[in-house]
């Protein structure tokens, strides 16, 4: 029995020894797990900031770029002609961003941008634009032009902006508020259209308010404009698919406008719309699966904005009893769209006949000219023309003979 009691405390102690190793063993893992913790967390905050740095490099406006104008190019466009009682429009869709038929590089927008300024261009406001559309033309300055740019994108505002701001012009940004945060990497943010609402060079307008530019319309698949277009529904469990109703569409076409104009005036305090742009430039007057949509969405549209843009006049169709007709209405303003093709010559030759009121016939002629010039046939010798040519070319050895 002593022996057992003197053995207790011997226990004990090494009892104690062992819970004392042991709480210093989980203190100094607990002390190297709060230290990698640490690390870990200053890795991933240092690499949150390096992405938000990133992440700001990619959607900042890229730096101004001079336009080059060879000295024959300055000689035409500063001997444009003086011009009134039109205004012609142009649509930017993508500056500098991927190749496609809509993406005009930056090197050609800024030659094009100069070209407007050594050519005695003036950039308007859209509410300019639109007390032109409403009959005055009192207040336009000398070869007005108006600048607009579709969709909202993120690469037309870096790559346009500082451009236009170096040159002193002024542009409308048409913008699809659903866009912004259903396709961030494509859309403009909001931070950056109220920059753009702030800085003087934009005007900031609707498109339209969310959604596909087109529905389908029918089972096969086939799909057409947003607003020419009953929606096709597909089927369910024991019910077959169907096309919306009418009153459905008119329903659906002005939710979509309304909610536009809404979420503009939450996201840029005092807003009032003034303009918007037709999805596809399709009211239902090109193509429909129903032909009272034409006869609503126009008159509604006209109603609503003061201005309402279309496409381009290029794309006007034989048989539409809807269409507008001409360039420009007080109801439709087309546009000259512009893409990859448009050089300084297409530029000049579409502009030249925009403001002559020339046939659109003849423009496209003159459009087809301009992107494939005829190459000179040889002049014959003997004709004054050769006789010119030599003499301005340094050829005077001998003096051909003229022919009468």
């Amino acid at each position: 029995m002593l022996h057992e009691n003197k053995a207790r405390p011997g226990v004990a102690k090494t009892i104690a020894w062992g819970l004392v190793s042991w709480g210093l063993l989980l203190c100094l893992a607990a002390g190297i797990l709060v230290t990698r913790l640490h690390a870990a967390q200053a890795i991933r905050a240092e690499a949150t900031r390096t992405h938000a740095i990133r992440a700001l490099a990619i959607r900042r406006p890229l730096p101004p770029l001079r336009g080059h104008l060879a000295a024959s190019q300055v000689r035409r466009w500063r001997s444009f002609p003086a011009y009134r009682g039109a205004v012609p429009v142009l649509n930017y869709h993508s500056i500098g961003g991927h190749p496609s038929y809509l993406t005009v590089s930056r090197p050609l927008f800024a030659r094009q941008m100069r070209a407007l300024v050594i050519g005695g261009f003036h950039t308007l406001t859209i509410k300019q634009y639109a007390a032109y559309v409403r009959g005055r033309t009192d207040h336009l300055p000398s070869r007005p032009i108006l600048l607009t740019f579709d969709d909202g994108r993120l690469d037309a505002y870096r790559g346009a902006n500082a451009i236009l701001r170096s040159y002193g012009l002024h542009a409308t940004d048409l913008v699809v508020p659903g866009w912004v945060t259903a396709h961030p990497e494509f859309s403009q943010s909001w931070a950056e259209i109220r920059q753009m609402n702030r800085s003087g060079t934009w005007d900031i307008e609707p498109h339209f308010g969310y959604g596909r530019e087109d529905v389908r319309f029918d089972k096969a698949g086939e799909k057409g404009s947003t607003f020419g277009y009953r929606e096709y529904i597909p089927g369910t469990a024991g019910h077959t698919g169907h096309n919306e109703t009418f009153a459905h569409f008119q329903q659906r076409f002005t939710d979509n406008m309304r909610w536009s104009v809404r979420k503009l005036r939450e996201e840029l305090p005092g807003y009032h719309p003034i303009a918007m742009a037709i999805p596809e430039s399709n009211y239902g007057q090109a193509t429909t699966n129903d032909q009272r949509i034409a006869p609503y969405v126009l008159p509604w549209l006209d109603r609503h904005f003061r201005v309402v843009f279309g496409g381009d006049y290029f794309n006007l169709g034989k048989h539409r009893p809807f269409q507008i007709a001409d360039r420009f209405s007080r109801k439709l303003s087309y546009r000259i769209t512009m893409g990859p093709t448009e050089t300084l010559p297409v530029f000049r030759c579409r502009l030249l006949h925009n403001v002559r009121h020339r046939p659109i016939w003849s423009e496209r002629q003159c459009l087809r000219l301009a992107r494939h010039p005829r190459p000179r046939a040889p002049l014959p010798m003997g004709s004054r023309r050769w006789i010119r040519s030599s003499h301005a070319n340094g050829i005077a050895e001998r003096r051909p003979l003229r022919l009468r």
